[in-house]
């Protein structure tokens, strides 16, 4: 079976540089400290600034153990209060889904 975890959010209008290189900034820490390769997608039509996180897992219990470890991580909420702080992203706009592959 293989999973993919996906977040979605809305990127403030004149924040786009900024959060791009905010998620570059996060998704390496994830991928040193916690060896997942997140991957960050900006979309080109339908409504923009909207960029999406993803992670490929072999398995929901792999996802829940990485996303588990991430939660508990205070380094983690450092960066988030980063982006809040900095208004990076919309409140209220981001969705998680977890699809699995057929």
């Amino acid at each position: 079976m293989s999973i993919r975890w996906t977040r979605t959010g809305q990127i403030k209008n004149s924040r786009v540089m900024d959060a791009v290189g905010w998620s570059k900034e996060i998704c390496g820490w994830v991928e040193k400290k916690h060896n997942v390769k997140v991957e960050t997608w900006l979309d080109v039509v339908g409504t923009t600034n909207t960029v999406r996180w993803t992670v490929d897992y072999p398995d929901v219990a792999t996802f829940d153990k990485v996303m588990s470890a991430v939660m508990a991580d205070p380094e983690y909420w450092r960066y988030l209060e980063k982006a809040t702080k900095n208004e990076l992203f919309i409140d209220g706009t981001a969705v998680d889904t977890l699809v699995k592959k057929v």
